[in-house]
């Protein structure tokens, strides 16, 4: 309709759909640039030159919501003029946190990738505030993610974030406390994971391993114990055993990597150190690890 228009285009079955115009009153006959919609897909905003502005471009919000309250369709709705248009479906999750040291509660500046560990396709890549660690993405829902924050002088921090449809109007807060890099630091190794009473590492635990393995190939005087636990589940001479094949497994495949074995060690410590009690599933999740502790 202009110089600039906002077409839409919808993701099926893995193929964006052929972009079509929003139309009147989203677009008009001028430039309308620059729309970006929230996270939760709420509301789209932009920029345009109409009438009914205040100067030359102003800064309009098209609204997205149910058409009445029985209704559960979306609708887009301008602001100035009432029309309504089909809209996409909310597929995003809002993430927010700071980056802190562990000791000194200070902001950190620190690179933060999301990982699908479906795939171990990178989703996002992006840097925290310098000055107060803060960060804000929004990452599809739906997905396993692997997260990973890394800064100079720290350990690398893991977490395992399963980012699920129908968590598309949430916000979900995380802050990060980075281990630094000294003896006696440690950390968990959030996206490890084992074939069921075994020590075989699964396919999704690449992505996790490699960023082991890239960190101590960037600290090449490091040298790291890696240390399994079990829950409650089972004698204790079985999670015993167990604990120890597992961490080992992650010590030959760094090996393997071509990391000097003389850099690693390897412990297991069974079901003798939970961090949680085991009276429930989850804690027992939690209890299931393997850990990293510098030497």
């Amino acid at each position: 309709m202009g110089g600039y228009d906002i077409f839409s285009s919808r993701l099926e079955n893995g193929q964006w759909t052929k972009p079509e115009s929003l139309g009147w009153p989203v677009n008009s006959p001028d430039d309308d640039m620059f729309f970006v919609m929230t996270a939760d897909g709420s509301k789209g905003y932009f920029s345009s030159l109409r009438a009914d502005g205040l100067g030359e471009d102003d800064i309009y919000c098209a609204n997205f919501g149910p058409l009445d309250g029985s209704s559960a369709e979306n609708l887009l709705v301008n602001a100035a003029g009432g029309a309504t248009f089909a809209a996409v479906k909310p597929t995003t999750v809002m993430l927010k946190g700071k980056v802190v040291d562990h000791a000194k509660q200070t902001g950190v500046e620190a690179h933060i990738q999301f990982m699908d560990l479906a795939n171990a396709n990178l989703v996002a890549d992006f840097t925290t505030d310098a000055t107060n660690g803060k960060y804000l993405v929004a990452v599809p829902a739906g997905h396993d993610y692997a997260m990973y924050v890394k800064a100079n002088g720290y350990l690398t921090h893991s977490e395992n974030l399963p980012v699920l449809e129908g968590m598309q109007h949430l916000d979900l807060d995380l802050d990060i406390a980075m281990e630094s890099i000294k003896m006696g630091s440690q950390v968990t190794l959030k996206n490890l994971f084992f074939a069921f009473g075994s020590a075989e590492l699964e396919q999704r635990s690449l992505a996790e391993l490699n960023q082991l393995e890239d960190l101590l190939n960037k600290n090449q005087n490091m040298r790291l114990i890696v240390a399994g636990h079990t829950d409650s589940t089972g004698s204790a001479e079985l999670n015993q055993g167990l604990s120890e094949e597992r961490a080992k497994a992650v010590v030959d495949y760094l090996v393997k990597r071509g990391i000097r074995k003389d850099r690693l060690e390897s412990s297991g410590f069974g079901d003798s150190q939970p961090k949680v009690p085991n009276n429930c599933s989850y804690n027992k999740a939690l209890n299931r690890r393997t850990e990293i502790k510098v030497l």
